[in-house]
């Protein structure tokens, strides 16, 4: 199913004047399409993207974008696991960002103050012996994560190579190791049929040439074009390069030249899109990194983001939790992009065996799960705190991951349900009205809940539905028990978040109590009574484990009244609440049972459609 058939049939069957789905989109409130909103066809490009390739020498443009069939096949992916290692993993610092010493050309230069001293990091290139690393116990572990693509990091930014580079000698062959992990690695990966991508940092603090801003040219010609030849001429097919060049513009790395050489090499490359301006969005796909993206159907995407600990080796820092990796694959698919998982090996080239048991249980689930991830594209339904959706051939897929007890109602969609059921074999009661449709689950819905809808359409050609108005707290005002931060109020969890989609929404300012705060609350009160049917809260990033029972309760002002209306035993990353009726609120009241770490960066209340 390709991007541009989908938008493409959608447009005919408006124009062919398919009035059964054109009034029943009007019927279900569709968002308002707006530029650049991730929905509305065609995608529109920003103006310097388009003025920019007007100016390129024509012979670049056939080679600025894979070809459809290319970013389709990665989209159908939907799961891979990132790989942070290099020599950096036998001290736990974050790769590169760990490193006190120079940061040409970044906006920190000359600002660092910690992390390890620059020679002594460089250095641990020479204590480098990855003596229990297995290429084919990575694979096995990645394969029964249920990915289907990796991406290993060849190069990060402090220079060192993870390949025999004929161009640097600051490489994992100068090490007391002194094999080519990267040749195991592909090789093991493309026997298993699993897709190997290489993430490549264009920016080096360690090449003198790079330091040299005078230098550009002699860097690019003699140092970056031959090493990303190499990795693309001596390990046979590679899937992907996902760059990073910490957002510098285009034409740094001679970017259309540099484009068309690789896929020259391999033309069914996909490529991220930090090999320009960010924001300009290039690149087959966007990359929102440390926070889900939005809703975002025309233009493909993925989020990176970690299984615990950091871009590296941090030490044996634990796993998200069980429910937190489900629901970040779920929100993820049902918005429509994919999901990279990082974990950083050890020194001696291990990965934590904590992480490996939070992957293979993620595969447990896709086992069962699976079609409701691999394949699939976001929708037809805009997620909400109920959960979201994804959609394949003749089936609609309901990720449940909200608190919605046993019975959820969602605006109707304009062709015929024939059966409904989860995928761990529960029947589903469903009553499909004019405007609505209403599910009754057998047993409370939780994270592992995926309903499988079987329809008499192709759900490729359905318009999307929102099932929320919009946010009735953006106008409240929050205060909270007491505020960790003197930088930092309550407050700011209610405002719109700023939104910058090629490299992912803005991760706020987040609300900690004070440590000795004994009954933390935050409450949110509104200018007027509003109707309240859905919460959500969100905690902190993905990638840190929530160890202490941590548990909560919700309070609505009713009337003038207080009234306890949901509570607990654990606070998630997300907290999708669906109430069992509506309530006509003045004030909302979050209380927790502890400050230990309690970290909330938003909470925001709907009125259902």
């Amino acid at each position: 199913m390709k991007i541009t058939t989908y938008y493409l049939t959608c447009l005919l069957l408006v124009c062919s004047g398919f009035s059964l789905i054109a009034n029943a989109a009007a019927d279900h409130h569709l968002i308002k399409r707006t530029h650049d909103d991730g929905i509305s066809f065609p995608y529109v490009a920003p103006k310097k993207h388009s003025n920019y390739l007007k100016k390129i020498d024509r012979q670049y443009l056939p080679y600025m974008q894979a070809q459809p069939e290319m970013i389709s096949a990665w989209q159908d992916d939907r799961f891979g696991v990132f790989i942070h290692w290099d020599h950096s993993s036998q001290v736990p610092v974050s790769m590169s960002w760990g490193r006190k010493g120079a940061r040409p050309h970044h906006s920190t230069d000359g600002k660092v103050t910690k992390g390890v001293p620059e020679q002594e990091y460089n250095d641990l290139a020479k204590t480098f012996n990855p003596k229990n690393f297995d290429a084919s116990n990575w694979m096995d572990i990645i394969e029964s994560a249920g990915a289907k693509y990796v991406v290993f990091t060849a190069k990060h930014h402090a220079g060192f190579a993870m390949w025999d580079s004929k161009v640097s000698d600051f490489d994992i062959m100068s090490t007391p190791y002194g094999k080519d992990v990267t040749k195991e690695l592909v090789a093991e990966a493309q026997k298993r049929g699993i897709k190997f991508h290489f993430y490549y940092s264009q920016p080096d603090w360690y090449e003198e040439m790079y330091r040299d801003a005078k230098n550009k040219d002699k860097f690019n010609r003699e140092f970056l074009f031959p090493q990303i030849r190499e990795l693309l001429t001596q390990y046979g097919k590679i899937d992907g390069i996902w760059f990073d060049g910490l957002g510098k513009g285009i034409d740094t790395w001679y970017g259309p030249e540099l484009i068309t050489m690789m896929r020259k090499l391999q033309p069914h490359l996909v490529v991220n899109h930090r090999w320009g301006n960010p924001s300009w969005r290039f690149g087959d796909y966007d990359g929102p990194e440390r926070k889900i993206g939005r809703f975002q159907i025309n233009r493909p995407w993925e989020t990176c983001t970690i299984i615990g600990g950091g871009w590296g080796w941090m030490g044996d820092q634990p796993p998200m939790s069980y429910n937190d990796s489900i629901d970040l694959l779920s929100i993820t698919a049902s918005r429509g992009g994919n999901l990279l998982l990082n974990t950083g090996p050890t020194g001696l080239g291990e990965i934590n065996p904590t992480h490996v048991q939070r992957l293979k249980e993620m595969g447990q689930w896709l086992s069962i799960n699976g079609e409701s991830i691999y394949g699939t594209r976001g929708g037809p339904y805009i997620d909400g705190p109920w959960g979201g959706s994804t959609r394949k051939d003749n089936t609609i897929y309901l990720h449940l991951y909200g608190d919605i007890g046993k019975e959820l109602s969602l605006p109707n969609i304009p062709i015929k349900v024939n059966s409904a059921f989860t995928l761990n074999g529960n029947k589903v009661e469903i009553r499909q009205e004019y405007n609505r449709l209403n599910l009754s689950l057998a047993e409370n819905a939780s994270t592992e809940t995926v309903v499988k809808l079987e329809v008499n359409a192709d759900t490729t050609y359905l318009p999307v539905i929102a099932t929320i108005n919009e946010a009735v707290t953006l106008a409240a005002t929050a205060t909270s028990s007491s505020d960790k931060s003197s930088k930092f109020t309550a407050a700011k969890m209610i405002s719109g978040s700023a939104t910058n989609f090629s490299e992912g929404i803005n991760v706020r300012d987040s609300w900690s109590p004070e440590p000795t705060d004994n009954k933390p609350w935050i409450q949110l009160d509104l200018p007027t009574e509003q109707d309240v049917d859905y919460i959500n809260i969100g905690s902190q990033s993905y990638g840190k484990l929530i160890t202490e029972n941590l548990g909560f309760v919700v309070k609505l002002k009713v009337a003038g009244q207080w009234q306890q209306v949901y509570q607990s035993k654990q606070l998630k990353v997300t907290n999708g609440i669906v109430f069992d009726k509506t309530y006509q609120a003045s004030a909302i009241r979050v209380e927790f049972s502890s400050a230990k770490q309690l970290n909330i960066n938003e909470i925001i209340a709907y009125s259902a459609l």
